[in-house]
C-alpha cells in the first residue's frame, strides 16, 4: 500500500469514529451523508490536488453541513451543534474561495513567467496544436522539474508500467496508462500517430506523436558509430541533407560517405526516414544534443534495446514538443502508447 492509500485508509477511519462519537454525543448536526463527503474530501485532497475537483469538494463539504445544520435548527435547536456545524460551514466555504483565487493567481503568475521564460529562449513555434514549442534536452524553462518528470512517465509507459517494470526513483503507478502489448518484437519496430489526440487539456497532459523501438543488434551498431568520433561527426555534420532525401538516397549517401551498412540501416531507422514518423526540426536537435554515450552503454550491458519518441506536453495554454531517448528495458516485449495519449499504428520491423 503506498503512502496515499495509506493516509486515506487511516482519515477515512478517523471519519467513521468520530462519527460514532457524534452519534452518542451530539456535539455536530452531520447526518449519514457527512463520511462520505469527506472521504470525497480526502479522495481530492490526496490524488487530485492539482485538480478544480478539490476545491468544488471544499464546496460540496460547506453546503452539506449546512443543509445538515439547517435541518438540525428545524428539528432540535441545540447550542453547541450550530455553533460547531456553524464554524466548519464557514471554514469550508472560505477555503473553497480562497483556493479558487489561489489556482487563478498561480496559473497566471506561472503563465506570464513561462511565457517571459519562451520570450527569452526564443523557442522555436508558436504553442498551438499545429506548431507547437520545440524542446531541445539542452533548454531549462520554468517547467523543467515537470518536463523530466514527463519524460521519466513516458519511458516508464513504454516500458510496460507497473506490469512489467518498476521505478524506484520515481514510483509511478497512479495515472500512467500502458497500450497493447506485442511479444516476441526481437527486430523492434516503430508506432506512429495518426489520430484522436487527448480531449483533456490539463498540465502535464501528453499526447505521442511517434515512438521508434530499436533492437539489441541496432543498438550495438548505434554505439559503434558513438565510439567513433569522425564518423559521428560527418553524420552530426551531414543530417540536414540526409533528412531532404528519399530513404534510398539517404543510405547511398551514407555508405558512399563510409558509414558501414549496418550502421546506415541502424541510423534511419532511429531517424524514421522510411516512414516519416518524427519531424525534421526536431530530429536535427536531437542529433545534435542527444546520443548519450552512457545510456547505450546501459543498453549493451544488459543487451537491451533502446526506445526513441516524440511527443507533445501541454502546460499553461501551450504545447511543448520533444523528443527523447530511453532504455527498452522489457525487451523483446513491446508496448505500444496508451489510446488516451493518441491513437496510432504500430509496424514490426523486419529481419
Amino acid at each position: 500500500m503506498n503512502i496515499k492509500m495509506r493516509n486515506l485508509a487511516i482519515c477515512i477511519g478517523g471519519i467513521f469514529c468520530i462519527m460514532n462519537l457524534n452519534s452518542e454525543y451530539h456535539f455536530t448536526y452531520m447526518n449519514t451523508i457527512q463520511p462520505f463527503l469527506f472521504i470525497f474530501f480526502f479522495i481530492c485532497l490526496f490524488f487530485f490536488k492539482e485538480s478544480i475537483l478539490y476545491p468544488i469538494s471544499g464546496l460540496l463539504m460547506g453546503i452539506g453541513i449546512d443543509y445538515s445544520l439547517i435541518q438540525g435548527i428545524i428539528n432540535n435547536p441545540s447550542t453547541v451543534p450550530i455553533i460547531f456545524d456553524s464554524i466548519l460551514s464557514l471554514s469550508f466555504i472560505l477555503y473553497f474561495i480562497i483556493m479558487l483565487f489561489k489556482r487563478r493567481w498561480n496559473r497566471q503568475n506561472q503563465n506570464m513567467e513561462l511565457s517571459q521564460d519562451i520570450q527569452h529562449k526564443n523557442l522555436p513555434g508558436d504553442g498551438t496544436i499545429s506548431h507547437p514549442y520545440r524542446l531541445d534536452i539542452d533548454q531549462t524553462l520554468t517547467i523543467n522539474d515537470e518536463i523530466e518528470h514527463q519524460y521519466h512517465k513516458v519511458m516508464y509507459a513504454l516500458n510496460g508500467g507497473s506490469q512489467e517494470y518498476e521505478d524506484p526513483t520515481f514510483g509511478f503507478k497512479d495515472k500512467v496508462l500502458v497500450g497493447k502489448k506485442h511479444l516476441q518484437q526481437d527486430y523492434g519496430g516503430f508506432w506512429k500517430y495518426e489520430s484522436d489526440m487527448p480531449a483533456l487539456k490539463e498540465n502535464g497532459t501528453l499526447w505521442m506523436k511517434g515512438v521508434v523501438y530499436l533492437s539489441y543488434d541496432d543498438v550495438k551498431n548505434i554505439y559503434q558509430m558513438l565510439c567513433d568520433d569522425h564518423l559521428w561527426q560527418m553524420i552530426q555534420e551531414n543530417i540536414s541533407h540526409v533528412l531532404n532525401l528519399s530513404y534510398k538516397e539517404s543510405y547511398q549517401f551514407l555508405i558512399d560517405n563510409q558509414i558501414p551498412q549496418d550502421v546506415a540501416k541502424s541510423l534511419l531507422k532511429v531517424i524514421a526516414q522510411k516512414d516519416n514518423i518524427f519531424d525534421k526540426d526536431i530530429i536535427k536537435s536531437f542529433i545534435k544534443f542527444s546520443f548519450q554515450k552512457e545510456d547505450y552503454q546501459e543498453a549493451m550491458d544488459h543487451q537491451d534495446g533502446m526506445i526513441y519518441c516524440a511527443y507533445c506536453i501541454y502546460y499553461y495554454d501551450n504545447w511543448f514538443l520533444q523528443m527523447r531517448e530511453g532504455v527498452w528495458k522489457v525487451k523483446p516485449t513491446l508496448y505500444e502508447p496508451s489510446l488516451y495519449y493518441g491513437k496510432g499504428t504500430y509496424q514490426p520491423f523486419e529481419k
